[in-house]
């Protein structure tokens, strides 16, 4: 009897460290994945960022641009009248 005692026991602890064991690398997986979900919303945050940025700042190049020409042209428009 005492083999078999010790042997449940054995077999007891095996089935505890492997519980804890899938558990540990379950929390692992679940850690990578959130951090690179938090990695990957950062990056389209900022890449969004840069793109509205850039994007105002293009409008504001334009319109400039636009400025510019329209100042000239009228300026040009009432040295020939």
């Amino acid at each position: 009897m005492a083999s078999i005692d010790k042997l449940y026991e054995e077999v007891k602890k095996g089935t505890k460290t492997d519980m804890e064991l899938f558990v540990l690398k379950a929390v692992d997986k679940a850690a990578d994945a959130l951090s690179s979900s938090f990695t990957m919303l950062f990056v389209i945050v900022v890449a969004m960022l840069t793109l509205f940025v850039n994007m105002d700042l293009s409008f504001f190049i334009v319109s400039g641009v636009y400025l510019i020409l329209a100042l000239v042209l009228k300026k040009k428009t009432h040295e020939e009248a």
